[in-house]
């Protein structure tokens, strides 16, 4: 008949064998024979479960030997939970960088290596390493909606520590001009609140997990702005065609909206009402998942256009250069973290 030796598996999984045969008898197994289990060899069929081992053992010996399986069970969940809390820290170790567009990516994935790609619902997700940093980068599509989604299942299925979302946006600010940066402190929606005869009226939006208000500004980690500004004494950014001087980079409100703005009009309204910087269509979508999320996040956006009538063209024209000024920050600001 085939043999094996009484394993520790199979004390945790409540099961333990008992010797039949050995000498042509049974032999009682007491608590101060626990430590000659590991060398016995019995059969396959010699096996009976916990609950029927009492029976085999005499009373003043059981406390002791079902203390000592108890003991066995405990040690194997605190080994299962080691390897999990372990698994997650592994997980938790990434930066999730993500942008609306090819364009805006395409600089940061050229660039990063260890590369593996998984999709995940038809979204593609690639994790590697940049500047010696663990990261997963992914295209959102342009819009709130579609930056939402995907915010919340890189969130969901890669665990990041911070989230960082780099791309171009449409310039508000008269300071600001083709190629400068803007360090996205504060977001906010221009389209989401109460339309009245008088117009929009700009609202919070409400945390349907907590059931509270979100505040009307999501606020990014004040740490990654930090790292970000000093990433920026560093850096140095593609000037755009015939511009008299390298781009600037500050920090200011970004507004988000599901509307590529082309409007002077606008454009004043946003900065009166909102004090925004910079204007764009999922930067506050990022924020607002990251927030009630928990999840540290920043937003970079590099200046394409000013927003106005010109803006189509303007866009066409300086994405390239934009989106890699952005991408180039992200960079910098990695070796930071």
């Amino acid at each position: 008949m085939k043999q094996k030796y009484l394993s520790f598996y199979s004390l945790c999984n409540t099961k333990i064998y008992y010797p039949y045969g050995i000498s042509g008898s049974k032999k009682t197994i007491l608590s101060t024979d626990i430590s000659s289990l590991w060398d016995l060899k019995i059969s396959r069929r010699d096996v009976i479960s916990v609950d029927k081992i009492t029976d085999l053992i005499p009373k003043s010996r059981r406390d002791g030997i079902l203390n000592l399986l108890n003991l066995f069970y405990q040690i194997r969940i605190f080994l299962l939970f080691i390897l999990f809390f372990s698994s997650t820290q592994t997980f938790a170790q990434r930066i999730a960088i993500l942008g609306a567009m090819p364009e805006e990516i395409q600089l940061l994935e050229s660039e990063m290596s260890h590369i593996k790609a998984k999709s995940i619902l038809g979204f593609q997700f690639k994790t590697g390493k940049l500047n010696g940093k663990k990261i997963v980068l992914t295209e959102t599509g342009i819009g709130k909606v579609n930056a939402a989604v995907v915010t919340t299942l890189i969130i969901k299925e890669f665990h990041p520590k911070s989230v960082i979302f780099t791309g171009i946006a449409g310039g508000i600010s008269e300071a600001l001009k083709q190629g400068d940066i803007v360090i996205g402190n504060k977001l906010t929606y221009h389209d989401y609140g109460r339309l009245t005869n008088e117009g929009l009226s700009t609202n919070a939006t409400r945390n349907p997990i907590t059931k509270q208000l979100n505040p009307l500004y999501f606020s990014s980690d004040s740490l990654l702005v930090l790292q970000a500004l000093s990433a920026a004494k560093e850096v140095t950014l593609q000037k755009m065609p015939a511009a008299a001087s390298q781009p600037n980079i500050s920090v200011g409100t970004i507004v988000t909206g599901d509307t590529f703005v082309t409007s002077s009009t606008a454009v004043g309204n946003f900065e009166k009402t909102l004090q925004a910087s910079a204007t764009e269509m999922e930067g506050a979508a990022v924020a607002q998942v990251c927030f009630q999320q928990n999840i540290p996040f920043l937003i970079i956006r590099s200046i394409s256009d000013k927003a106005n009538e010109k803006a189509s063209v303007d866009f066409q024209t300086f994405k390239k250069i934009a989106s890699d000024n952005s991408a180039t920050l992200v960079k910098e600001i990695l070796k930071k973290l």
